[in-house]
């Protein structure tokens, strides 16, 4: 992660306990946490490690796939 800045999303067998104990908890919509929690982003991760960018507009949450690697950019697609 240090070398390539690449932060692996892990299936976590749904551990996120605390952010279902909240009270505006809604079960049809998947807990996220921001990818960068220290900088303002509008990307987020769900537990399963799935990836969604939010619209800073609506709030709408948008999946967000895999297209590859980039290797010209050394960067994730």
């Amino acid at each position: 992660m240090d070398k390539y800045h690449i932060r692996p999303l892990i299936d976590t067998h749904e551990l996120w306990r605390l952010e279902k104990q909240e009270p505006d908890f809604d079960p049809d919509q998947p807990v996220t946490r921001p990818l960068y929690p220290d900088r303002a982003d509008t990307i987020v991760y769900a537990e399963k490690g799935t990836v969604h960018c939010v619209c800073v507009a609506t709030g709408t949450q948008r999946d967000l796939a895999f297209q590859g690697f980039e290797a010209d950019r050394n960067t994730l697609k």
